[in-house]
């Protein structure tokens, strides 16, 4: 049976009071589409169990959240177009959105998901982290912050080989030029095409030689043109 609130005992103001500040903190955390499931809401612990339930779901559709996550952490790799940062970002979003579910990944397991995702090019850097520290102990900032470290030094490297790359390329001695080209000369060669040309040029010399010829008699011209039905163009 309802009670006014007049009656109630001090216990019963305390709890209405502290449920009240809980609700209020609920209502103003929430955004205007999710007030609408729980504006008729008087128990604060009502209004969270209908929001837990529109957004993690029931138990059995979050385990399967839940397996799925699994997956995707263990299949999770480092690729080798990506960064330290770029692949710790991933796993922290698979590690937070699991602890939204209920499941916390300890920070060893962490730890160890990180060493064994890398790429190749921190096979070394692995190595000596391993040697060096107790695994268990590490904490994944730490860890995450030398491996930053190790990358840069990486990229600065890869820029310095390329830099003298260039200045190699750029600063031949003009004495090795010169000895390649007097030892090595360029041994002329003749394609396809120069030699249909070559025929072709030889052919019109001998007809300009067979014109200058019947030129230089215009009856015979005459004669073999009509013989053959020339037409001159």
């Amino acid at each position: 049976m309802k009670k006014h609130n007049e009656n109630w005992s001090e216990k019963e103001q305390t709890v209405a009071n502290i449920n009240s500040k809980n609700l209020n903190a609920i209502f103003n955390a929430v955004d205007t589409n999710q007030f609408k499931l729980i504006s008729c809401c008087e128990c604060a612990k009502r209004a969270w169990d209908i929001l837990q339930t529109a957004y993690e779901g029931t138990t059995p559709v979050r385990l399967s959240k839940l397996q799925m996550l699994a997956t995707r952490f263990e299949d999770l790799r480092m690729k080798e177009d990506e960064t330290i940062a770029d692949f710790n970002s991933k796993l922290c979003d698979i590690a937070n959105e699991a602890h939204g579910f209920g499941e916390t990944y300890p920070k060893e397991k962490l730890v160890r998901k990180v060493l064994r995702s890398l790429t190749d090019r921190f096979a070394y850097k692995i190595t000596a982290i391993e040697e060096a520290n107790n695994i268990d102990e590490l904490h994944l900032d730490e860890l995450i912050e030398n491996l930053k470290t190790f990358e840069n030094k990486l990229s600065m490297s890869r820029m310095d080989k390329e830099r003298n790359l260039a200045l190699q390329s750029t600063n031949v001695p003009t004495s090795v030029v010169l000895t390649t080209v007097v030892s090595n000369p360029p041994v002329p060669t003749t394609s396809a095409v120069e030699v249909e040309l070559i025929k072709l040029m030889t052919h019109i010399a001998e007809n300009f030689d067979k014109m200058v010829k019947v030129n230089e008699n215009p009856s015979k011209a005459d004669t073999r043109l009509k013989k053959r039905r020339i037409q001159c163009k």
